[in-house]
């Protein structure tokens, strides 16, 4: 752990012990999106895309880059990088998310704590270094028929990179039949070429069933 990983340690020990014991049983009383969650903390080396989808269900409806209170904007990861210390203090201290918003499980304080803890990476590293090489990050477990996995899996690490209004649910449910010609009937995007199988199926269940933010 080098020096700026220091700087962090009391903040990385609050956090893995769910904040000296308080934590809220958000997601994790969701079957579907806690094991996606431990499958995320179980990868050897975590990067922004790892965490970018808690900070967007929980942060950035306040902290956005076009309204970033108290000037912290958690919706880009130089914000987020410069910002490291206040914000997992924050978190840790149980400031935010305030109890009226929408509050960490366990599960996502331990993997903020572990991306922190291995030095905050923009993207994950072969060799399991802070720094990163920048190799996209591969979607953690299965995918299910569930915003939460969707865009977890689909959204943010295929689409986010240039439509950046996919990041929050609103954006997304605003723009659902764009994104189901893109994706599922004309099949232009993304650039790089049509998504697997199970994710175009996932994409279609969900969206037959009302597009839940579930």
């Amino acid at each position: 752990m080098d020096k700026q990983q220091l700087r962090f340690l009391p903040v990385i020990l609050i956090l893995l012990t769910g904040g000296c014991g308080f934590y809220h049983a958000n997601s994790d009383s969701n079957s579907a999106t806690q094991a996606i969650d431990q499958a995320t903390l179980s990868k050897n080396q975590l990067a922004y895309g790892d965490v970018q989808y808690i900070f967007n269900n929980s942060c950035v409806s306040c902290h956005s880059s076009a309204s970033p209170s108290a000037g912290i904007a958690t919706d880009n990861y130089n914000s987020v990088k410069a910002n490291l210390s206040l914000i997992s203090s924050a978190i840790a201290n149980q400031v935010m998310p305030p109890k009226s918003g929408n509050p960490l499980s366990l599960l996502e304080l331990q993997i903020i704590a572990k991306w922190v803890a291995q030095g905050a990476p923009q993207f994950a590293s072969s060799s399991g270094g802070g720094g990163g090489v920048p190799t996209p990050t591969p979607a953690s477990g299965t995918i299910t028929a569930s915003y939460q996995s969707i865009s977890k899996n689909v959204l943010l690490p295929s689409c986010s990179g240039c439509h950046s209004n996919f990041s929050t649910y609103s954006s997304v449910k605003a723009n659902i039949s764009s994104i189901q010609d893109a994706l599922l009937i004309s099949k232009y995007m993304p650039p790089s070429g049509a998504l697997p199988a199970a994710q175009l199926q996932a994409i279609s269940d969900w969206i037959a069933a009302g597009s839940p933010q579930n």
